[in-house]
């Protein structure tokens, strides 16, 4: 295994007038280089600030508490803001859900992505410049040193995606981080910004780390996906093995949840009912029992370890854990069977 990026017991809390949010709460994966991995869940479930804290841009509230991030064999917590500040942008790149609060609407493109090479790679402004009309050209943008010379407004939604990937990937960073990169996109863009980013993947052998709501979105671009819920992971596995054979009653509700063109039957999506937990006082016992219909009285108490069920599928739930009681079930409305 070559490995990229390790993450261990990751925990990040941000300090509130209302207490503490513990928004990534034991959080531990791993990245090979050249894999693409996917972090699906609801808003709030503590995806982007999974990568947020990899990459050491939390806000003024957050903090990191405890973990480990070890990346291509360095310790990214232990380092200081100078020293990350060569790291970002330069051997790890995001590319964030917004591409307008992205890019200063003031400044011409061709501004803006010179910037960051003349920064990370010491190039002149007339090196930067050409560097960035490759890039702009590698992502499919037409007459790249005429779109230097332009603003953000001047681009549409998609090429300004397209922009940011560019400046991302400019300096040949190890490590992409795409937080929701087709969220605000049309489907048409969204198929043509996930075929750009599978197409540079191949191509440079970069590393992604793709964040998104839509498991969807995942199937053509990761090989492994990881299902976050309320701060945690609460499955892992390879794409095929979690969309075939998902087994967190909580996969099983996104899953439901798509829709699906080639379904042979009409049938209705099913919403997953309730809320997300308060990330301030979180239930006991496991986080989505107040949501599952098919929670046993353990997972009210006692919350589930990630527990191996298969070839790298993992799952933290007590339905499939060698220790787990017999199977007696409480349903959301309190009604018991064995």
């Amino acid at each position: 295994m070559d490995l990229l990026l390790e993450v261990k017991d990751l925990r990040t809390s941000f300090f509130t007038y209302a207490g503490e949010v513990r928004a990534v709460d034991g959080v531990s994966f791993h990245l090979e280089k050249g894999e693409a991995i996917g972090i699906v869940g609801e808003s709030g479930c503590g995806k982007s600030v999974t990568a947020l804290s990899v990459m050491r841009l939390l806000s003024d509230t957050g903090k990191i508490m405890s973990g480990a991030v070890t990346f291509d064999g360095e310790d990214m917590l232990g380092k200081t803001e100078e020293e990350m500040e060569h790291v970002r942008g330069n051997k790890i790149s995001m590319v964030f859900q917004d591409p307008m609060t992205s890019l200063n609407p003031v400044l011409r493109i061709g501004l803006q992505m010179s910037e960051v090479l003349r920064l990370h790679q010491g190039m002149t402004r007339k090196q930067a410049l050409a560097k960035a009309a490759e890039m702009l050209d590698l992502v499919g943008i037409p007459n790249p040193r005429q779109r230097l010379a332009q603003y953000p407004h001047q681009f549409s939604g998609g090429m300004r995606q397209r922009v940011m990937i560019a400046t991302a990937l400019s300096c040949n960073p190890q490590l992409l981080i795409a937080d929701e990169p087709t969220t605000a996109l049309d489907v048409t863009v969204q198929a043509q910004i996930l075929d750009l980013m599978r197409g540079l993947k191949d191509r440079l052998r970069t590393s992604i780390i793709l964040i998104t709501h839509d498991l969807g979105v995942v199937a053509g671009m990761a090989s492994r996906v990881l299902v976050m819920y309320a701060g945690k992971i609460i499955e892992e596995g390879p794409v095929k093995s979690i969309y075939s054979r998902p087994k967190h009653p909580y996969t099983w509700g996104l899953l439901g949840s798509i829709p699906r063109l080639n379904a042979k039957d009409k049938r209705r999506l099913v919403p997953i009912h309730g809320q997300p937990p308060d990330l301030i006082e979180p239930p006991p016992g496991c986080r989505f029992n107040p949501r599952c219909g098919h929670a046993l009285r353990i997972c009210l108490s006692q919350e589930p370890p990630l527990n191996e069920i298969g070839s790298a599928h993992q799952v933290a739930c007590w339905r499939y854990h060698p220790q787990a009681p017999p199977l007696v079930l409480e349903t959301q409305e309190g009604r018991s069977a064995s």
